[in-house]
């Protein structure tokens, strides 16, 4: 279809084909075990899909780690390894804060930077207060964009997005850790198709 052109209307025995092939996909859905989308699943495993962790800025993966497991009806052991996965992380980003919070270790600094020729290179440095200064002038980029001025101000920005991270993964964590308590089988696969127990 090229550009500015209308596309025909559809006849009402294509839109009637359409609805069935929507309810047909919906039937063959199952429950991801750790996202918690309704995903095809009409050969046994949950298909290919992405997940969007609300942790990190909510921003989408190119696969989800319930991606070709069992669905949720039927089995839980992939959700209770993304649980302890999740934990794992937690208490990695608090040791994190507590070590930016304590200067005992420097914060992470990462960005992306515009290249003379206008390419978005991404740029990683550690930032301390000892090294301030210096990468202030190495990556003025950076500061330029900062409302912070001060060592202080940029510190407790990060802290402040840091914890929001912190706080985002524990109420995913409880979430999840109600989906995995409360669980219970209700499906089986038997003759190449999901049937209710």
């Amino acid at each position: 279809m090229a550009w500015g052109q209308r596309r025909r209307a559809l006849s009402t025995s294509e839109i009637e084909a359409n609805r069935a092939a929507k309810a047909k996909r919906e039937a063959d859905a199952m429950t991801c075990q750790v996202c918690g989308r309704k995903i095809l699943a009409n050969t046994g495993p949950i298909a290919h899909h992405g997940y969007q962790r609300p942790w990190e800025g909510g921003y989408q993966t190119s696969s989800c780690f319930g991606a070709r497991k069992e669905p949720f009806e039927a089995e839980r052991s992939t959700l209770k390894t993304w649980i302890g996965f999740m934990k794992a992380k937690k208490h990695s980003l608090e040791a994190r804060i507590e070590a930016v919070n304590s200067e005992t270790s420097g914060m992470l600094i990462s960005y992306r930077e515009i290249h003379k020729s206008r390419q978005q290179l991404p740029t990683l440095f550690t930032l301390e207060r000892g090294n301030f200064a210096a990468m202030k002038a190495e990556h003025g980029g950076y500061f330029r964009y900062k409302s912070g001025k001060t060592f202080d101000e940029i510190k407790n920005q990060w802290l402040a997005a840091e914890e929001w991270k912190r706080q985002s993964l524990a109420r995913e964590i409880q979430n999840q850790q109600r989906r995995y308590d409360g669980w219970k089988e209700t499906h089986t696969f038997v003759n190449q198709k999901w049937e209710a127990l």
